[in-house]
């Protein structure tokens, strides 16, 4: 990514600041550095524009001077909105896997997407503390939990199918729709479990009868 645009404003400090890896709108991660060393001092905050240089898309990020460390906080993401599974209650693990994921799809890595997905509903059922099991036996079990329940279900064991397709030699291909399909279903999932679930309790509790 490249730094393409800045607006800044607030009281001036040291001329330090840097922008750490980003991951673009292609899933790819990369890191723009601003060079503020030989422009006026910096900004206590700033708002930038940086193009990832995969994929060509932009990204508006907002970042505040620390002067404690006398350099600029980690930036936060704001346009486009980053996906709901990327939040704080999703485990750093399975964020790194789904990424990984999107990142394998981005380049028409179509199996490599597939196995990725499963190492995500692998690690989803680490989370839920159901180990020792084969893919087929932990997605049978959140099933029978109700970790995962409806369709969910479905979605989850056709995933597993395709990933041991995708996972061992073959003739078979997986296709790019399919390997759409399979990633934006597991993001799917993450945000049902770690997002819109325990919303949906909050707001059921605030109107129980």
């Amino acid at each position: 990514m490249s730094d393409a645009e800045r607006t800044s404003g607030g009281a001036r400090t040291k001329p330090r600041g840097h922008l750490s890896a980003m991951q673009g709108a292609c899933g790819r991660v990369r890191r723009a550095t601003h060079d503020l060393q030989r422009r006026p001092a910096a900004p206590d905050w700033r708002f930038s524009l940086v193009i990832c240089r995969e994929c060509g898309h932009g990204m508006v990020v907002y970042e505040e001077n620390d002067p404690r460390r006398d350099s600029f906080d980690d930036p936060i993401w704001l346009y486009p909105p980053p996906p709901a599974s990327e939040g704080p209650v999703t485990p750093p693990a399975l964020r790194s896997a789904m990424r990984e994921a999107r990142l394998c799809l981005s380049v028409g890595a179509t199996s490599a997407a597939a196995v990725m997905a499963g190492r995500v509903i692998e690690g989803v059922a680490h989370e839920q503390g159901i180990h020792g099991k084969t893919l087929y036996g932990a997605v049978k079990e959140m099933s029978r939990q109700g970790v995962l329940d409806g369709r969910f279900a479905i979605w989850v064991d056709q995933l597993r199918i395709l990933r041991n397709r995708a996972a061992h030699y073959s003739e078979g291909i997986v296709t790019i729709e399919d390997a759409d399909d399979i990633v934006a279903l597991t993001d799917a999932v993450l945000t049902y479990l770690y997002v819109f679930r325990d919303r949906f309790d909050a707001f059921m509790s605030r109107h129980k009868p």
